[in-house]
């Protein structure tokens, strides 16, 4: 039996409006699934009974990561959601010279638990078992040093006509991951594309 509360509660109640026996499908964040069925609900919390165990939702066969420069309002957020909704496994929100939002010191922890609360509810959205790593917000600089082993490619504004996503992504022999650079709404500064060509 899982016995969950607050968030959890209002998303079975209030949001898929649960009654007690309905069934639904629990994920954990590393793939695992499994049936339950909705056993009580009172004000403060719902009990769920695990009656079995499904297949885990297999690994997806390139890891990819998105870097992305913070934008000014719900923006970053929005693109966290569909980040999560279409598959990215780490999002790394960066700093960046012409980025307008720039978070406060204090208010970096209280900003990166909202982003991680926003991850989960798209997985919970979409159904999704994997729960995408949401790094805390850092300098460009930091973020490229941070990145695993993959093929990046930036998403440049000023790129060549003839240097399409498409070709870029049809000339790579299979990389153990991807990791997608996009700017902020002010585009990236010069310094920026040279730090990531250099990388």
């Amino acid at each position: 039996e899982i016995v969950v509360s607050e968030q959890l509660l209002h998303y079975l109640s209030r949001v898929l409006r649960l009654a007690v026996g309905d069934p639904l499908e629990l994920v954990d964040g590393t793939g695992r699934r499994c049936l339950g069925l909705l056993a009580r609900v009172t004000r403060r919390q719902a009990a769920i009974v695990v009656e079995a165990e499904l297949e885990p939702e297999p690994l997806p066969a390139r890891k990819l990561q998105l870097v992305y420069g913070l934008s000014r309002g719900r923006r970053t957020e929005w693109v966290l959601q569909k980040a999560t909704e279409l598959g990215v496994d780490r999002i790394g929100p960066v700093e960046m010279a012409r980025s307008v939002a720039r978070p406060k010191a204090a208010a970096v922890t209280r900003r990166h638990e909202r982003l991680v609360r926003i991850v989960q509810e798209a997985c919970r959205q979409c159904g999704r078992a994997y729960l995408p790593e949401v790094l805390p917000a850092a300098p460009l600089a930091e973020a490229l040093d941070g990145l695993p082993a993959a093929a990046g490619l930036v998403l440049w504004e000023a790129a060549s006509p003839d240097d399409s996503l498409r070709q870029r992504l049809a000339g790579l022999h299979e990389p153990p991951g991807i990791a997608l650079l996009v700017g902020p709404e002010g585009g990236f500064a010069d310094a920026e594309i040279a730090a990531a060509e250099q990388h």
